[in-house]
């Protein structure tokens, strides 16, 4: 009764701290200078008939669907501690556990364990390694496209109290945010259609930039192109309405916490644009629109209608939870109409 297990990170043989753990948003390494989070997801499933027998015993009893699995993590001693919904919701069993966390490499693909009856302590021993990738960029900022480093330097310090220049040069920022903020200002930079002006001149400013997402100070232009867009039959882009990921919440905690707004959960509205990668844009609206307005702007690369971040727990046959990998995804706009404004390479 009451069984759980815990997902212990191991770094050169020795165990990795973890020092914060945010449900929404990821984990924090003990060591890490970088100060945001690393989205976080977990596979889990039986790994014998008896134990996925079991776990359907469990969905039954809940009321919860076909793939849904619910887990409860906390942080303790350094280690994500996994336990049911109740005290009874993780039975005992053979299970298995594949975990992925953003610019880390895992080598060990999954990792089996035996939970045995009452056992609240079964390790998942999980050794990482940094992702070895960089950022180099392969002109200056003042060489930059104008559009692109208007935008970038009217960002003042915005980004870590540093100014766009010194923050792309800074060791203590992770590549992959680097390369989200770089790749966004190549994929807004090119037009949406003939005809029409990009959506970067709707942008006045970049204030946060994660691993999978900017979020931007806008003038009312962003919205009336992308709602344009959406009203065109050729559909470039389409209205989503109200945003389905809660991820999106973020943005409106963001904009309060600069001391913005009022805005709320209602005025935020979803676009996304058809194709792969996919730019969603979601703007956060006023009644009536007035500037300034603040997005959320991403690259989709799967379900567009499932963006999950921080960390989840699912099946393992439902693989999702995984966020953009950016320094990746170079290599495809590399390709595109985006190659003309795309001013870094992945070393």
């Amino acid at each position: 009764m009451n069984e759980g297990f815990r997902i212990r990170f191991t770094r050169l043989n020795q165990k990795w701290p973890i020092t914060q753990l945010d449900q929404e948003q990821g984990i924090t390494f003990e060591g890490e200078e970088d100060d945001q989070p690393r989205n976080l997801a977990l596979e889990f499933d039986g790994d014998s008939p008896v134990t996925r027998l079991r776990m359907s015993w469990v969905r039954e009893r809940f009321g919860w669907v076909a793939g849904q699995f619910n887990l409860k993590v906390r942080l303790d001693d350094g280690e994500l501690q996994v336990s049911g919904e109740d005290e009874t919701a993780l039975p005992a069993g053979r299970y298995w556990v594949q975990v992925h966390a953003s610019e880390l490499q895992i080598p060990k693909a999954y990792t089996s364990f035996e939970l045995k009856e009452g056992q609240t302590d079964a390790i998942v021993s999980v050794p990482v390694q940094p992702d070895p990738r960089r950022v180099e960029l392969t002109r200056p900022l003042t060489q930059f496209d104008p559009a692109i480093r208007t935008v970038l330097v009217d960002s003042g310090d915005l980004l870590n109290d540093m100014s766009v220049a010194d923050w792309l040069a800074a060791d203590s920022v992770r590549a992959c945010r680097k390369a989200c903020l770089l790749n966004l200002m190549a994929k807004l930079r090119v037009p949406p259609r003939a005809g029409m002006p990009p959506l970067l001149g709707g942008i006045l400013r970049v204030f946060f930039a994660a691993s999978e997402r900017i979020y931007v100070e806008a003038a009312t232009d962003l919205y009336d192109a992308c709602d344009q867009l959406a009203a065109e039959p050729s559909r470039r882009f389409y209205l989503e309405g109200h945003p389905t990921s809660p991820t999106h919440k973020r943005l409106l905690a963001k904009v309060a916490e600069m001391g913005w707004g009022p805005f709320t959960e209602d005025g935020l509205v979803s676009f996304r644009q058809e194709g792969q990668p996919s730019t969603q844009v979601v703007v956060a609206t006023n009644v009536p629109l007035a500037a300034p307005l603040y997005a959320d702007i991403d690259l989709d690369l799967g379900n567009p209608l499932q963006d999950l971040a921080g960390f989840v727990v699912h099946m393992g046959e439902l693989i999702s939870g995984k966020s953009t990998d950016h320094l990746k995804l170079w290599s495809k706009l590399n390709k595109g109409a985006t190659k003309e404004f795309l001013y870094y390479r992945v070393v």
